[in-house]
């Protein structure tokens, strides 16, 4: 199983996250950030890279993916899903543009491969060469706090607006900014081993590192779904409440006549919602609401506040409203 390319692992304390192992105690020889910090590095070596390119590739990436990639500037990036045809979400990922006919979806390493095989199986006579970037060959770091972005300016790294994407080196590098979730993260990817310079110019700047469950818990904190745990293959898009990853003006696109459907009938029985609670629940946990069955939860931290934030689905629901998690009240969040 793929390993981070930069930060020791210790044995004892790593878990397999989004198809790699990763620290989740403290991370050996930097120091742990805490939640004040005006500049937090994160061991993204989950991420993983498709690249598409050719006089096609706007076109077929635009039939593939939720996203309106026909209209993404290059520069651009976007949020987008990959449906079946019969609207149920194959995988996330997030498309970016770096000319008019060269694009990478960017993805996790544990959606990879399927994904890879899956699109793969739709170019025919398409003009469009696909690649996979392969377990070893990126690196990444995501990287927040409220200096982020001068930290970056000051290292000579990508500060790209948000929303937007940076290439360097040949288009072997990129810098990233975009939301994520009820928050804001820069990223940086390399293909070319050239990510330890950038992240020793970080350190150098003041960047400290957060542990793998600190990263679990901002995720789950922001609302920010994670593939085969909070979005499953069985769920479908207005379910998982992504609606940023839909364009309901693009056109064709696998599965879409489901999503039009939906949308048309305006009926979404359940939808996926952050959930505060004033104490931790479990993943997993059954969810009630008046006294009725309602949904579960998906994904759990407990907060420094000794709170406890989930993301949970939800039937018949909408946020203000109030469920049950055994004897735990909590309340459903934007």
């Amino acid at each position: 199983m793929k390993t981070s390319a930069f930060l020791p692992t210790n044995s004892s304390t790593s878990r397999s996250y989004r198809g790699v192992m990763l620290d989740w105690g403290k991370i050996a020889g930097a120091q742990d950030a805490g939640g004040n910090s005006a500049i937090i590095g994160w061991d993204w070596s989950w991420r993983a890279v498709l690249g598409a390119r050719g006089a096609d590739a706007r076109d077929w990436l635009h039939g593939m993916l939720t996203a309106n990639v026909r209209a993404l500037a290059p520069g651009a990036t976007a949020p987008a899903l990959v449906l079946n045809p019969r609207g149920h979400i194959l995988g996330t990922v997030r498309v970016v543009a770096l000319t008019p006919d060269a694009f990478l979806l960017l993805t996790d390493e544990s959606q990879r491969l399927s994904l890879y095989a899956h699109l793969r199986r739709f170019i025919i006579r398409e003009k469009v060469e696909f690649r996979d970037y392969g377990a070893t060959d990126v690196e990444a770091i995501g990287i927040i706090g409220g200096e982020a972005g001068a930290g970056l300016q000051a290292a000579g790294l990508p500060t790209p607006a948000l929303g937007g994407v940076e290439s360097v080196r040949a288009e072997a590098a990129w810098g990233l900014h975009y939301r994520w979730g009820q928050g804001e993260v820069w990223e940086l990817v390399c293909t070319d081993g050239g990510l330890r310079e950038w992240r020793q110019k970080l350190e150098a700047g003041g960047m400290r590192w957060q542990a793998g469950a600190e990263q679990e818990r901002r995720r789950i904190d922001w609302g920010v779904p994670l593939y085969g745990q909070d979005i499953r293959e069985r769920d479908l898009p207005q379910e998982t409440r992504q609606m940023e990853a839909l364009d309901f003006h693009k056109g064709c696109y696998i599965g879409q006549e489901i999503v039009e459907r939906i949308r048309a009938r305006g009926q979404v029985h359940r939808g996926l919602f952050r959930l505060r609670f004033p104490r931790p629940v479990m993943a997993g946990a059954g969810l009630t609401k008046n006294g009725e069955a309602a949904g579960e939860i998906t994904s759990a931290a407990a907060l420094e506040t000794g709170e406890g934030a989930a993301l949970g689905y939800v039937r018949q629901a909408q946020p203000g409203d109030r469920v049950q998690a055994g004897e735990l009240e909590g309340v459903l969040l934007e």
